[in-house]
């Protein structure tokens, strides 16, 4: 017996395939995800204000002259322009971000742009890195993830800030890389209206929408696996 997508069986499916999913990480569980990024496999010190992880889809409104309403295209997404404050400061016998600053992280941010001399304390991840062309850096942080910023290069180094009480700032300002592919086009019409619907045609709706939440949800699995496996480790092994 073939059995019929209904509202209620549909989200039953959903919030199964959330279960599956597991967790969903948030400030408050896990707070050192979002005071920190990972750059290139390195957490960076102290504390990072992350801001500007916007995304953009650059849809343009054409309206007719004397008609009501009006096109809209899509011309691609544009790049985002991340923005990360580093808070840093030192507490004697314990803690000394401005060291990591200054011998590893701001290293690895110049090291996008040119050669870096080694020292005994860079990284091998620094190392990896130092002398070769203008390139982009992986970059984790959960609010970036979410929209899709995976790669940057670093388009901007400020200066180190006096905050006053021990603690200095730098800010950094990024440049999502992301190599342009065919985007954009003029939409269709969405679905027919629930309300005009016939019982047949409410079926084959409902059923197309759970294919696509399922294919949708497998491919995002797929993505977190990924990142578990790669990214996670290192990132505890840093923190």
């Amino acid at each position: 017996m073939t059995s019929t997508v209904t509202p209620t069986n549909f989200s039953i499916a959903v919030s199964s395939a959330a279960r599956r999913a597991g967790p969903v990480p948030t400030p408050v569980d896990t707070p050192d995800l979002w005071d920190s990024i990972i750059l290139a496999g390195i957490k960076s010190p102290g504390i990072a204000e992350v801001t500007g992880g916007d995304r953009e889809f650059g849809w343009e409104a054409k309206k007719s002259q004397g008609s009501d309403g009006a096109t809209t295209t899509q011309g691609g997404a544009g790049l985002a322009k991340p923005k990360v404050k580093f808070l840093l400061w030192k507490e004697p016998g314990k803690v000394d971000h401005f060291e990591a600053w200054n011998m590893v992280f701001l290293p690895l941010l110049h090291s996008s742009q040119k050669a870096v001399a080694a020292k005994k304390t860079t990284t091998t991840q620094v190392v990896a890195h130092a002398g070769k062309p203008p390139h982009a850096l992986d970059i984790y942080h959960p609010d970036l993830a979410a929209n899709g910023i995976r790669s940057v290069v670093v388009d901007n180094i400020g200066q180190l800030v006096d905050e006053g009480k021990g603690l200095s700032s730098c800010a950094v300002s990024f440049l999502e890389f992301r190599p342009p592919k065919p985007a954009g086009g003029t939409p269709g019409g969405s679905k027919k209206p629930w309300a005009n619907m016939n019982p047949t045609e409410k079926r084959k709706s409902f059923a197309e929408d759970k294919a696509d939440f399922e294919q949708k949800k497998k491919e995002e699995e797929k993505q977190a696996a990924e990142y578990l496996n790669n990214q996670l480790p290192d990132f505890f092994k840093k923190s």
